[in-house]
């Protein structure tokens, strides 16, 4: 049977080793959340300063937390419900980001 350096038996994992693989998993969501917002969303902001925007508003349900977490990456921050969301403040969450 395969034994650990110090020569016991083998039976999982160590501390360490479990340590660095979340902090690998954690680099490379990190990564993939960058790697997301660069090729889309920059294009779409660039066309909006193209249009003459000056900010973009948008909306998503309260629950919706990982599409929350990538905006706020984004650097889109929480402002007041605008529009026929202003009467849903316990379905949605208004966020904006004003642009160049």
């Amino acid at each position: 049977m395969p034994t650990s350096a110090r020569g016991n038996k083998a039976g999982g994992f160590t501390l360490i080793e479990l340590l660095l693989v979340v902090a690998l998993i954690a680099i490379a969501s990190g990564v993939a959340s960058l790697a997301l917002r660069d090729p889309a969303a920059a294009r779409l902001e660039q066309e909006a300063v193209r249009l003459g925007a000056t900010q973009i508003v948008l909306e998503t349900g309260i629950r919706q937390t990982v599409a929350i977490a990538l905006y706020a990456r984004c650097g889109y921050m929480p402002i007041p419900l605008y529009g026929e969301y202003s009467g849903s403040p316990g379905t949605s969450v208004c966020l904006g980001r004003k642009l160049r």
